[in-house]
């Protein structure tokens, strides 16, 4: 895609595999920024959000193969009114719970708008904040809340009580570990991609600081995974 695209029908996919198939999906977002309308016209409209239902890439992708590449009910849908721009965000729990649980079914998201031709526009075309947009803070995004559960058997899950990540105004992350031991902490952006990774190194129990310039850890939501041989567990944060 373009760093803005136009909008009758958009394809989005995201890496979804930091996710483990058997973790707990509680809540998923799905979300673009909207620019504006296309050429100027301005209605009201409705998205619909579909799964993508065969695999594609944004060289190979087109409106023709695609079209007919979609399920055939709605998993989310928006409407919005005339003068509308900023962040649309859609509730994609239930079609997410699917996709990680089942990842080689996870060909994206196809969002589609209800619109109506007519003579004087001849269509509803929205422009929105493409995945090349050169501020990744306006990309589209997936925010997704999950639990882990064990990831091997007899691991004990390291609950919300026990890993505690937060933020500093320092630029710092806060990472609390229960336990003394070797241990693997991983950072992933809210679309699943991994930024970065501290493999088998050793801490104390207690709060670590670890700074995210160091980790090349960019603002926004992200997803920090803490494991060892033991157990195993994400937290949510969000850097600003």
């Amino acid at each position: 895609m373009t760093q803005q695209t136009s909008l009758a029908r958009v394809a989005l996919n995201f890496n979804l595999t930091a996710i483990p198939t058997n973790a707990t999906v509680s809540k998923a977002e799905l979300s673009f920024n909207r620019i504006g309308d296309y050429l100027g016209y301005d209605m009201a409209g409705t998205y619909k959000v579909y799964l993508i239902t065969k695999s594609w890439t944004s060289a190979t992708a087109t409106w023709d193969n695609l079209s007919t590449s979609i399920g055939t009910t709605a998993v989310a849908t928006k409407s919005y009114t005339t003068g509308t721009k900023g962040w649309i965000t859609f509730d994609v729990t239930s079609a997410t719970k699917s996709l990680v649980a089942n990842p080689s079914n996870n060909y994206g998201f196809m969002i589609l708008i209800d619109f109506v031709l007519n003579s004087s526009t001849n269509g509803h075309i929205s422009k929105i904040h493409s995945s090349e947009s050169k501020s990744t803070q306006l990309q589209p995004k997936i925010v997704i809340d999950y639990t882990t559960g064990t990831a091997v058997t007899n691991h004990t899950a390291l609950t919300r009580d026990k890993l505690a990540v937060s933020y500093s105004r320092k630029g710092n992350l806060l990472v609390s570990i229960p336990q003394r031991g070797n241990y693997t902490i991983s950072f992933y952006a809210g679309n699943g991609s991994m930024l970065g990774k501290i493999d088998n190194t050793c801490f104390d129990a207690g709060t670590h600081t670890l700074p995210c310039a160091d980790q090349n850890l960019p603002k926004g939501v992200l997803f920090v995974m803490v494991k060892n041989d033991d157990m195993a567990g994400v937290s949510r944060v969000v850097v600003y």
